[in-house]
């Protein structure tokens, strides 16, 4: 009788497993943003020292275009005024710029499923922004938006960036 009991588990089981990939079928996003006015979704998304000094965000992305086809997009924020994660504060603004200096940032926005990379380092004029609205936990929550160039000179607008939650890696 156990035998029966276990084996007619088993496809009820199976079919519960299935139902839960289903509902659950894209990854939990930290990080949304308006890309050239389309909603982008972000995750995977952690902050950490780079090796080249200064810190690095960096998260990979999707646009649901259709039901079952996403294109995908890699976004890194480099940091060259901070040197060490305790000092992302509540209140932290870096400002997106072509140069490195002070609390400066710059952006590469990849979008491989077009083959394009924008990049805020290839505009002098660069403008953006990226602010910490709050740190906690080795997590910090605040909000973004920049403007780059790819190598043809053309542009994408990052806008209404929020991020929630990313993990700072020490």
């Amino acid at each position: 009788m156990n035998r029966i009991f276990y084996l007619l588990m088993i496809p009820a089981l199976l079919m519960l497993a299935a139902c839960n990939v289903e509902e659950g079928g894209t990854e939990e996003h930290t990080i949304t943003a308006t890309i050239n006015g389309e909603n982008w979704y972000f995750y995977d998304a952690t902050i950490r020292p780079s090796d080249e000094g200064g810190m690095v965000l960096r998260a990979m992305g999707y646009l649901l275009t259709e039901q079952d086809n996403a294109e995908r997009a890699n976004l890194e924020i480099t940091f060259t005024g901070l040197s060490s994660p305790d000092q992302l504060r509540e209140g932290y603004v870096a400002e997106f710029a072509a140069t490195n200096t002070g609390n400066s940032a710059f952006a590469v926005l990849r979008l491989p499923n077009q083959q394009l990379m924008f990049d805020t380092k290839l505009d002098p004029e660069t403008q953006g922004t990226f602010t910490v609205e709050s740190v906690e936990d080795n997590q910090m929550s605040g909000t973004f938006s920049f403007v780059a160039k790819d190598q043809l000179g053309r542009p994408v607008t990052v806008e209404s960036g929020d991020f929630d939650e990313v993990e700072i890696i020490r």
